[in-house]
């Protein structure tokens, strides 16, 4: 049985001095080389961690059915939001990964052109507009101008007409007139010939009582001197011719006198008609007169109206070119609203931005280029990826997933 060792004193300074001198001379020199303390505690650092690191890299690979890389997306549809036009981006309103309301603007395009444009058509149109009010109280001035002027023609027609109508009917009364005259005064003319026969055949009568009187009283005389009658049968035969003879006298001074009433029946029938004739001359000429004013009135009545018509015709053809420019100025002033709406995009639902491929304005955009994408609020996370056919075999429902992030180091982060 071995005793423990009684207790050493402890050295003294001057002998531990002595004792570390007193080294082999190359293990003295072996010790010198060796490295400071802090530079030994870095070395032991850098073994100690790679001897844990290394089998805790080789146990963590893990058996592998198969291989595939994708990206995280949203559950359900994504909105994405193309541009409609070219145009420079000039404001750029959030960032990915921001929360977005329903009707947010996300994006802005270069504007300032159109927007010049549709002041201008806007002005237009406001110009169009009361041009075309202006044309429409003047068509209704023209309506009402050559509603005036028919009634005012039918007025003046009905005027004319009746003074036509009354040149008319003084001409028919002349016409009477003048026949009833002619044939009244033919009358009297034919009455007076008749007296003249009359007369011519009294006449006859008593020359022919005159030359049988005087041949009696003749031969009476020649009785009366050879005695065989008295002398009052003689006389009483002259006083017999003597009134045959007044007879005659009055027989051809009642001829005279016939003639001279024919005559003045003749004067006053030419005088009479050529004055009947000649007051239907001149109602002839008030009829002419009367329907050429007629024929007049209506011809100036229709040009007036026929002007008034060709200004309405060309004011409602101004209205038609003018409503054609307001439907065309319309049509413009929507497509500039729709591009100016297709200039601001919006988000159209309430979500997060998923990807928002333009940073910053100045970037020119085509149509068509995608401007932002969107995934609808609350909408869960998946993992989207393509393995390769000669690995899809080996994949089954509900096999583990095991998922490495590029942006988060799976050394660091895990798996």
């Amino acid at each position: 049985m071995n005793l423990p060792s009684p207790l050493k004193p402890p050295l003294t300074q001057q002998e531990i001095l002595v004792k570390e001198n007193d080294w082999f001379y190359g293990t003295e020199e072996l010790l010198e080389a060796l490295p400071k303390a802090w530079t030994r505690s870095i070395l032991y650092l850098i073994v100690t961690f790679a001897a844990v690191t290394i089998p805790w890299t080789m146990l963590a690979q893990v058996d592998e059915t198969g291989r595939a890389i994708g990206r995280i997306e949203p559950q359900g549809a994504t909105q994405t939001l193309d541009s409609a036009v070219t145009g420079s981006i000039t404001s750029v309103n959030v960032s990915e990964g921001a929360t977005v309301k329903a009707g947010q603007v996300l994006v802005e395009l270069e504007s300032d052109v159109l927007r010049t444009e549709l002041q201008q058509a806007q002005t237009k149109l406001e110009g169009l507009i009361n041009r075309q009010g202006q044309l429409d109280l003047l068509k209704n001035q023209v309506m009402l101008a050559i509603n005036i002027q028919e009634q005012q023609n039918q007025s003046q027609a009905l005027e004319k007409l009746a003074q036509v109508n009354q040149a008319r009917q003084n001409l028919d009364s002349k016409r009477s007139a003048l026949n009833l005259q002619k044939w009244e005064k033919l009358a009297q003319i034919e009455q007076a010939t008749q007296n003249i026969k009359s007369t011519h055949i009294s006449h006859r009568l008593a020359t022919s009582r005159l030359s049988r009187d005087m041949a009696e009283v003749g031969r009476y005389r020649l009785l009366l001197k050879e005695g065989a009658i008295p002398q009052t049968k003689v006389v009483e035969l002259e006083k017999t011719a003597e009134d045959s003879q007044r007879l005659q006298e009055e027989a051809k001074s009642e001829i005279q006198q016939a003639k001279l009433r024919l005559k003045e029946q003749l004067s006053s029938y030419e005088s009479i008609m050529n004055q009947a004739q000649s007051d239907v001359e001149q109602a002839k000429l008030r009829l002419e007169e009367e329907l050429s004013s007629y024929q007049s009135v209506l011809q100036a009545g229709k040009l007036t109206l026929l002007k008034n018509q060709e200004q309405l015709k060309d004011l409602q053809s101004q209205i038609t070119t003018v409503k054609s420019e307001i439907g065309q100025t319309q049509s413009q002033i929507t497509a500039f609203k729709l591009q100016l709406q297709q200039r601001v995009v919006r988000s159209p639902i309430d979500g997060t931005v998923f990807a928002l491929p333009i940073k910053k304005p100045g970037v020119v955009v085509q149509p068509g280029q995608m401007i932002a994408q969107l995934a609808p609020k609350n909408a869960p996370l998946i993992l989207r990826a393509r393995i390769p056919s000669q690995q899809s075999g080996f994949i089954k429902v509900g096999m583990p997933v095991k998922v490495k992030f590029d942006a988060y180091p799976f050394q660091e982060y895990g798996v």
